[in-house]
C-alpha cells in the first residue's frame, strides 16, 4: 500500500511518498523485520520516450514488524507499520511540468525491491 503525504518539511513545496507495510497471509514468504532496499520511481509520462526524466529514489531501512513477526490478529487494520519514505520526493512545478509526470490527472509509480 502506498500513501501519498504532505509532510511538514515539505508541505506547499515538494509531493512526499510514504509506504506503509501491512500485515498478510503471506507474510511467511517473507524475511522479518523488513530489511530491504524500496526503489520508488515516479514515471515521466512525456509521449518522446528519449526525453523522459524519471525520478527514482532509495528507501534503505530495516523495519521491525512486531505484530507480523507474531502474527497477531492478521484481519486488524492496526497490524500495518508507521509510514516510512522520502520527504521531498519531487519539487511541485517540476511535478506540474505540463504533459510530464502528471497526465490524464494521473501519476505512475514503478517500486522495486532488492534482494541484497
Amino acid at each position: 500500500m502506498v500513501t501519498v503525504w504532505r509532510w511538514r518539511a515539505a508541505q506547499g513545496s515538494y509531493m512526499s511518498v510514504f509506504l506503509t507495510l501491512i500485515c498478510s497471509e503471506m507474510d511467511e514468504l517473507l524475511d522479518w523485520p523488513f530489511s530491504k532496499r524500496v526503489s520508488v520511481t515516479l514515471l515521466d509520462q512525456s509521449e518522446d520516450a528519449e526525453s523522459r526524466r524519471h525520478v527514482t529514489h532509495v528507501i534503505d531501512r530495516g523495519y521491525e514488524l512486531a505484530d507480523c513477526v507474531s502474527r497477531v490478529s492478521l484481519a486488524s487494520s492496526a497490524s500495518q507499520s508507521p509510514p516510512f519514505g522520502i520527504q521531498q520526493f519531487i519539487r511541485l512545478e517540476q511535478l506540474n511540468a505540463p504533459d510530464r509526470y502528471v497526465r490524464d490527472d494521473a501519476v505512475l509509480f514503478g517500486f522495486s525491491i532488492d534482494d541484497d
